[in-house]
């Protein structure tokens, strides 16, 4: 689903390339509406975004406004494909956790259950298997040299003997068992690494301080923590805000309905005191 959004903002950037007007004009050519309801960035949205620019920065800078638009199409994609490989914190704790449905606990009762070698049940049946291809297998070269040709028999046991050797190396037991424990050292050693209380939304700062970096940087505007009626105020607020309605709530169905306290927090951290 991710690549298909980004298929389809791309789209988007590339009409807005090619059919971007000026302040009096709509910025996205009413001709390609048809590739334009395709996407997940709505039309008006994108105008809203650049009128808003053209607002701050004075008519006639056509350019930025459109770079405003693409910033904003790039940012809201990163944001989807971020919170589609993101897992909330209390999955995770129970990933790792000792738990009796945990991945870890999974993983030990495992352990406790391989032999050290492929000689016991079922492994000795399953290295018969991958080798030969026939789990009662006895390893009796003898009987193949007896039943096949010289020629066809010696490639027969030469494949044997390359698949015992891939077995030992890649799938045995003792080969398996040590992968096993690292894993368990590894989850346990992941464990001190967590954080105590709730984690911080890292998608929604990093949408934000993405937005904050190009609204100082490249447009030269200034961004004021300010509130009115307990509401983010001011102009990189409302970019943020429409920035936010080009991520599909479908593909993010956990998409914070305010921005506010995101946007806060960025400003708080950039202008500390």
């Amino acid at each position: 689903m991710t690549f298909s959004y980004i298929q389809h903002v791309r789209c988007v950037a590339w009409h807005l390339r090619e059919t971007f007007y000026g302040a009096e004009k709509t910025y996205l050519d009413i001709a390609d509406r048809e590739s334009a309801a395709k996407s997940f960035a709505d039309p008006d949205v994108l105008n809203r975004i650049a009128r808003l620019v053209l607002g701050e920065i004075g008519v006639g800078r056509d350019d930025e406004a459109k770079a405003a638009v693409h910033v904003a199409i790039d940012t809201a994609s990163w944001y989807v494909m971020t919170k589609n490989y993101e897992m909330p914190m209390p999955e995770f704790r129970s990933i790792i956790s000792g738990e009796k449905a945990s991945l870890r606990t999974a993983i030990e009762t495992l352990v406790t259950m391989l032999p050290v070698s492929s000689d016991r049940p079922p492994f000795a049946q399953m290295k018969n298997l991958f080798c030969s291809g026939d789990p009662a297998f006895l390893g009796d070269e003898e009987a193949i040299l007896e039943i096949l040709p010289d020629a066809e028999a010696n490639l027969r046991l030469e494949g044997i003997w390359q698949k015992e050797d891939e077995w030992d190396e890649a799938y045995s037991p003792n080969v398996v068992l040590p992968i096993l424990k690292q894993w368990l050292y590894l989850l346990g050693e992941l464990q001190h690494f967590l954080p105590p209380t709730k984690v911080p939304k890292d998608a929604e700062r990093d949408f934000v301080a993405s937005l904050l970096e190009f609204w100082r940087e490249t447009l030269g505007l200034m961004a004021k923590n300010t509130r009115i009626n307990g509401r983010q105020s001011g102009a990189f607020a409302d970019f943020v805000r429409l920035a936010a309605e080009i991520i599909p709530q479908a593909h993010v169905p956990g998409k914070p309905k305010t921005w506010d306290n995101q946007i806060r927090l960025v400003l708080e951290g950039d202008n500390p005191g």
